[in-house]
């Protein structure tokens, strides 16, 4: 992670296979700040992210390209939107509080 640490979000990452909405945005800015950043997953991350299997057990190792992602472009208390299957959600749901993340699910 960067050692730039923050009190409020400056970035919210998004970990799931749509867009938000102007509403969603909206509302994001509201809450959190009106300079809030939306970083949605690179092409080649957001391809897997569609395609974890749900019945795959032992997705940890499949995840480790998106705990790479966060750790190099993520701050302290960076927010991160994360939607997926069960699984998935909870490793990384995880991840993002034991890095000082605010995970969003």
């Amino acid at each position: 992670m960067n050692a730039k640490y923050k009190t409020t979000p400056e970035n919210m990452f998004l970990m799931f296979n749509h867009s938000l909405s102007k509403a969603q945005e909206t509302d994001a800015r509201n809450t959190w700040g009106t300079q809030l950043r939306f970083v949605g997953l690179p092409t080649q991350l957001k391809a897997l992210w569609a395609q974890i299997p749900a019945d795959q057990k032992g997705i940890f190792d499949t995840l480790a390209p998106f705990r790479t992602w966060l750790e190099k472009e993520s701050c302290p208390n960076d927010l991160v939107l994360i939607q997926a299957d069960f699984g998935a959600t909870w490793i990384m749901v995880q991840y993002a509080l034991n890095n000082n993340l605010l995970p969003v699910y």
